[in-house]
């Protein structure tokens, strides 16, 4: 819907429609309103990232921080997810790497799979927001190397469910921006 209005007016009338029901759901003071709006910014950054984008403002992207510390499921479920999904530009990516980067950690060492996994493609799209080039590279040399033999963990185990093994796939690919593990996964 929101690409294919090619009217600025139209456009900035949906944002400000989305903005007022970011809004709402901010200012209830319930925990489900907090989870439904970070799962419907995780679907605009996903599938309208302008949009979503757009949605981020001050303080959201603390609150999906917070909510990743919890020890509840869900909201570590859907902040893992959100905080994937908001490491797509660089100015995020910058925050998200100030902030979250020991969060992601903490999950990574979850108990649960689910959790984890998230986690783990968190950190591999953070340790690829350099691109090609070394020197704006958030982790240290082998890093990648390590997290791609996580993801690799994940897709050889047959016990693990087809979902983890998406994940996994999907933090992979983000790695194989480095030469060193894109050698290792042709080897492999």
């Amino acid at each position: 819907l929101y690409e294919q209005m090619y009217d600025d007016r139209r456009r900035e009338a949906l944002i400000a429609e989305v903005g007022k029901f970011t809004q709402e759901k901010l200012m209830d003071p319930g925990m489900e309103s907090k989870v439904r709006i970070v799962v419907a910014i995780t679907t605009l950054l996903t599938n309208a990232p302008e949009l979503g984008n757009s949605q981020l403002k001050e303080g959201l992207l603390e609150m999906m921080l917070v909510m990743a510390r919890s020890d509840e499921y869900i909201q570590q479920l859907v902040a893992s997810e959100a905080i994937i999904a908001a490491a797509s530009k660089k100015k995020d990516v910058t925050a998200i790497v100030n902030q979250g980067l020991d969060i992601l950690k903490t999950l990574y060492k979850s108990t649960n799979d689910h959790i984890k996994v998230r986690a783990l493609v968190g950190l591999c799209k953070l340790g690829a927001s350099g691109g090609s080039d070394a020197a704006l590279r958030p982790f240290a040399d082998g890093s990648s190397t390590k997290l791609a033999e996580a993801c690799r963990r994940f897709l050889v185990n047959p016990e693990k469910d087809s979902d983890l093994r998406r994940w996994a796939a999907e933090g992979l690919s983000f790695l194989t921006l480095d030469a060193e593990v894109k050698e290792k996964l042709v080897e492999d």
